[in-house]
């Protein structure tokens, strides 16, 4: 093999990496600069403000009595319009929306306050101080020629207003008021000279505890009618805090109303966080005072860090350690024997470490539950062992096993090259040797080398029990699941080859997600192995067969073109047309073995010159414009249905709703070896499974079912590997979707968070969790205040740009893109006139806006691996973006190492999502740690509750996540896609696959009547209690389809046809009454309709007497299940 140089990063500096104390020094500096923009004083305990300061600071303000909201939102509603976007399941469009006429009839926080617990019965004592700062309103005149000013007219002075901060303290010694408690009841004691006053509150708690609420409350009273107050009257920059004389016990938590062997385990494993306060109007935290007590109190801006997770293990051996190197285990210079003692010897420390939880004191907890845990744990320790065995007695899967990590090696140095190149370096070319030194640092993490060993046996052979079960890689986001189960498809990929190179061509591998962007972010991943094995392919013919690897992209026609002709047309339009550079608009951006652009971007003249597309109205092909590269002749990358049906890719990567079309498409069937030669696909992959969960979840298991019938039908066992950050109730989710049980890998410990190949790291920076909720003001202008502030705090600490780059650019998150429509108008007006006013040009908080960008479903398919690549610019080039809304587009699949800063507007609706989202940011432990500010609005009382108990929720962020649910074969499921299944069955598992064998159909047929029957045992496997109704609408589509039998019957009308009858048709069709409504993808499983309205309000009533005419009312509304 030729050696070559791989290039270097493209240094963004010349300065050092920061040391951990200068990453939290600078951490600790923004959150102070933060706290001073959003609470106050922003310039000390004797400040005096420009403007009143109930609209300078956002939150920490407590109003006078009865006033109201409505005087607020009348100042502070602007004229941002809402941005309507249509919806769509991937970002809905008004869910959660919050209007400013929310506020109006809500009357303004007059008291914060906390409760904790203490033991009932025992008379004890409350040590409390308060604090807080009030404002004068100063009036001063200054002279027009003396202060530069214009004289105004009539006069020649100038009136200007300021408000002065002076600060109270209760008690006013500073010491700390004692209050005895000696039973149940209220205490209520004077602060603030009058002003307010203290109230502690005890009453009876469960569990044999008193509940103490202790609080601030504003005495003062808006005399207003309409309720508007007078800032002098507020407290500003309130503090609390308590201290008992006795023990805090745990926060009683609700009590649970069914059985849940999954909850104990959870309170098994965070044992060690129990939440000891919660807010009321605002967040608790403790510390304890050092003398065995607890101090609680008031915290308006609470702060949790989530300590990364590490993947190195204490004192792992150097023979283990040695087995985590790819060089070695690729290598045909290691011997057998200490390759396997490698390998032993890491399966071996995983068992000592099981060995040691035996000691591990859990005694408050179900014993049950910790028998559970440690089973499971055994169960991976079998398997691993037994991965090790079979390499030591089979060669092939031993050769199989090397060349999969020399491909995982080769795939690396690929990913390498790519981000060196896209950082400005010059592209590396040539073979890659897996030999040389210079790829001695490549090494798994360790869980990853686990896992490959926990499956091999389940995908050598086709008879290991552990075939039918779902290995689910549950890992913390960013820690490395892709590379885990992108090593078991290379196995996989090559055992076809090797075993079986009469069938192992084809599509060998199914790797489906749920989301566009996560599938094209996916697809470059997926480029480097597969042209890392075609390299390998290409050295080895003669043992891999003279068939390519090739990697297919299956997605919408609004992402990649389904026919030739079409991607001719947008070639010639798009770039041929066209000189210069252009954008590509055709997914594959870079070569994915050495990272020069598709498109050059010198590119001068139009036609093809400089585009390594070849593309006319028969073809498409990609290659690479290296001449060195070993793609230049062509890239063995599809992204064109008609091209993939076709020559069938050995990975196919889908989004999960492309597979609704089988019903649809008789091609599809070639992807399951119809046609040709080939054997089914025996490895599918689905990543972030958490997220096919309710009615995506439930329409997928039905579509699921008939794929899984279709390769038993071809006469293969596909293997099912998933992967997660973020679930609940995982055997349930894989038996409806999979019909399988799940295991998942690596398997939870005793404590939470410690899975012997995972384990919190307290000495590195983690991701920080900001709160905050605004209390006084609209939604718009407390998005302006928090973005504003975040914006400028950056330039403010005065870092270099290669260190401030990664706080850079904010990413704002919606739960709407009708919210994020209302956002990026800001961003582009209010937000800068804001940061302007503050900081004007010349001072250190100045900033412009120059680049605000969106990621959402608002971005065209085709643009979004462009925007991906402006999101990774750093700061100081041309394309760097200062301000990044994005929706729920965001919370999966983007992995851009820059991004630091986060502000989520509003809780999401699960707690999967807020942590996929906030897991987007401060991913690179080489940069700034994460920063995430959560702002919450107090009219939701979901972001209420998440912003009171804010630190027990992120204490556990884990456990608070949410069970999913799929119910594939329940009634209204089986209405909406029962015959759905069973076309795309029969369609891609037999010969009557054209539109016009649906004729055909007969159940007397030996292979209709074969599948079907696997395909309705398939189903009651998913669901036993459904078996009645799965038989019945099984009998009911079988009569249904031979009762509309005749010559000229189509599955579906051809185009430009109208004369046939079809069995089915797009929901909301109007003609063929008798064809059942059938889906086009799994995402969009509700129609909109218009409503009218009859009759009208009084005041809208004609004068002439006229009845009213129908109206169009509320724009659209959901027709649910198409009836």
């Amino acid at each position: 093999m030729t050696r070559m140089t791989e290039s270097l990063p493209a240094p963004r500096s010349a300065s050092p990496p920061l040391t951990t104390r200068e990453k939290r020094t600078a951490r600790d500096r923004l959150v102070a600069t933060l706290r001073g923009d959003l609470i106050g004083p922003s310039h000390g305990d004797a400040e005096e403000l420009p403007e009143r300061p109930d609209k300078r600071y956002l939150m920490s303000m407590l109003f006078p009595r009865n006033a109201t909201a409505a005087p607020v939102v009348e100042e502070e509603e602007t004229s941002a319009p809402d941005a309507g976007a249509g919806g769509s399941n991937e970002d809905e469009a008004t869910d959660g929306f919050e209007a400013p006429t929310d506020l109006l009839f809500q009357r303004l926080p007059a008291s914060v306050g906390f409760s904790f617990a203490v033991p009932a019965g025992h008379p004890f004592s409350v040590e409390i101080r308060a604090g807080a700062g009030t404002y004068r309103k100063r009036v001063t005149v200054q002279e027009g020629a003396a202060s530069g000013v214009p004289p105004q007219r009539g006069g020649s002075q100038r009136r200007r207003a300021s408000w002065v901060r002076s600060g109270l303290f209760h008690p006013a010694s500073g010491q700390e008021e004692r209050v005895d408690i000696l039973s149940t009841g209220a205490v209520r004691r004077g602060a603030f000279g009058g002003w307010a006053q203290i109230h502690v509150s005890t009453r009876s708690g469960p569990e044999d505890s008193w509940i103490v609420t202790v609080s601030l409350v504003n005495e003062r009273t808006v005399t207003d009618e309409n309720g508007r107050y007078d800032p002098e009257d507020c407290l500003y920059q309130v503090s609390l805090e308590a201290v008992p004389s006795v023990a805090v016990l745990p926060w009683p938590s609700p009590e649970r109303l069914t059985v849940d062997p999954e909850e104990d385990e959870l309170a098994l494993q965070y044992r060690d966080r129990p939440a000891l306060a919660v807010g009321h109007g605002c967040a608790a935290d403790w510390s304890p005072t050092g003398n065995g007590r607890t101090r609680i109190r008031v915290e308006f801006l609470p702060s949790i860090e989530v300590a990364p997770v590490t993947t190195r293990i204490r004192d792992l051996d150097e023979r283990a350690s040695r087995a985590l190197s790819l060089q070695r285990l690729q290598s045909e210079a290691v011997a057998v024997d200490d390759l396997l003692g490698h390998l032993r010897a890491l399966v071996e420390a995983y068992a000592a470490w099981r060995r040691g939880l035996d000691a591990v004191p859990t005694d408050d907890h179900p014993p049950e539950a910790r028998t559970r845990i440690l089973d499971r744990i055994d169960d991976g320790l079998r398997r691993m062992r037994d991965g090790c065995d079979l390499l030591a007695r089979d060669a092939d899967a031993l050769r199989c096993f090397r060349l999969a990590n020399r491909a995982m090696l080769v795939q690396m140095a690929y990913s390498g090259r790519v981000k060196s190149a896209e950082r400005g370096g010059r592209p590396a070319v040539g073979r890659v040797d897996p030999d040389d030194a210079m790829h001695a640092a490549y090494e798994w993490r360790p869980f990853q080398l686990a896992f490959l060993l926990l499956v091999l046996r389940s995908m050598w052979e086709e008879g290991d029990p552990f075939r039918d079960v779902v290995d689910l890689i549950w890992f913390p986001t960013g820690g490395g699941k892709t590379e885990a189960y992108l090593a078991a498809a290379a196995f996989d990929m090559l055992r076809r080859r090797l075993r079986d190179p009469g069938r192992g061509g084809g599509t060998a591998v199914i790797m489906r997600y749920t989301l566009r962007l996560l599938t094209q972010q996916q697809f470059q991943r997926a480029g480097h192995l597969i042209c890392a094995l075609e390299s390998l392919r290409m050295q080895d013919e003669r043992s891999l067969g003279g068939e390519p690897f090739s990697l297919g992209l299956w997605i919408g026609s609004g992402n990649a073109p389904n026919a030739l002709s079409d991607a001719a047309e947008k070639f010639d339009r798009l770039i041929r047309q066209r000189p210069g550079p252009v954008r590509n608009p055709f997914i594959l951006l870079r070569c994915p073995a050495c990272g020069s652009p598709v498109i050059s971007p010198t590119r001068q003249t139009d036609g093809d010159e400089d585009v390594g597309i070849r593309c006319t109205p028969a073809a498409f092909e990609f290659f690479c414009l290296e001449p060195r590269c070993e793609f230049h002749r062509s890239i063995p990358v599809q992204i064109v249905d008609e091209a993939l049906y076709r020559a069938p890719p050995t990975m196919l990567l889908a989004t999960l709703d492309k597979f609704a079309m089988m019903a649809w498409k008789e091609n599809a069937g070639r992807f399951f070896g119809a046609g040709t030669r080939n054997a089914p696909p025996s490895l599918v992959i689905q990543d972030e499974l958490h997220l096919i969960s309710g009615p995506l979840g439930t329409v997928a298991g039905g579509y699921e079912a008939a794929i899984d019938a279709v390769i038993a039908h071809r006469g293969g066992r596909p293997k099912v590997i998933a992967s997660t950050a973020t679930i609940r109730r995982s055997a349930d989710q894989a038996l409806g979707l999979f019909a399988k049980e799940a295991a998942v890998f690596p398997p939870a410990g005793l404590t939470a968070g410690e899975t012997f190949f995972s384990r919190p790291d307290p000495d590195v920076p983690g991701r920080l969790y900001l709160g905050a909720m605004a209390q006084g003001h609209t939604p718009t202008f407390s998005n302006v205040l928090a973005s504003a502030s975040l914006l400028t705090a950056v330039p403010r600490l005065g870092l270099s740009d290669a260190v401030d780059d990664s706080w850079w650019t904010l990413v704002v998150y919606h739960n709407s893109r009708r919210e994020l429509g209302r956002s990026l108008t800001l961003a582009r007006d209010d937000i800068p006139s804001r940061i302007a006013a503050l900081h004007p040009p010349g001072t250190s908080g100045a900033r412009a806006l120059r680049r605000v960008q969106e990621l959402s479903a608002n971005v065209k398919g085709e643009d979004i691996p462009n925007v991906i690549e402006e999101v990774s610019a750093g700061k100081g080039t041309p394309r760097a973006i200062d301000y990044l809304g994005c929706t729920n587009m965001l919370s999966v699949g983007v992995d851009i190492d820059r991004l630091g800063l986060m502000m989520v507007l509003g809780q999401p609706k699960t707690a999967s999502e807020y942590i996929q989202a906030t897991s987007r940011v401060g991913r690179d432990g080489t940069r700034l740690p994460g920063v995430v500010l959560a702002l919450y609005s107090p009219t939701k009382p979901r972001d209420r509750s998440h912003y009171e108990n804010f630190r027990p929720f992120h204490d556990a962020l884990y456990r608070f996540v949410e069970p999913t649910s799929v119910t594939p074969f329940a009634l209204p499921a089986r209405e909406r896609v029962f015959h759905a299944a069973m076309i795309s069955a029969i369609r891609m598992g037999t010969a009557l696959s054209g539109n016009a064998d649906a004729a055909r159909f007969s159940t007397a047929d030996p292979q209709v009547r074969a599948l079907a029957d696997r395909l309705y045992e398939r189903m009651r496997r998913a669901d036993p209690t459904e078996r009645r109704g799965i038989d019945s609408k099984a009998a009911e589509v079988e009569r249904w389809w031979e009762t509309r039998l005749a010559q000229n019957l189509r599955y579906a009308m051809p185009p430009q046809a109208m004369n046939f009858p079809v069995l089915i048709k797009q929901f909301g069709e109007q003609a063929h009454p008798e064809a059942r409504e059938t889906l086009q993808s799994m995402r969009h499983v509700d129609v909109g309709v218009r409503v009218w309205i009859r009759g009208a309000r009084p005041s809208d009533a004609p004068s002439g007497g006229n009845p009213p005419t129908l109206r169009p009312w509320g724009g659209a509304a959901r027709r649910r299940n198409g009836t």
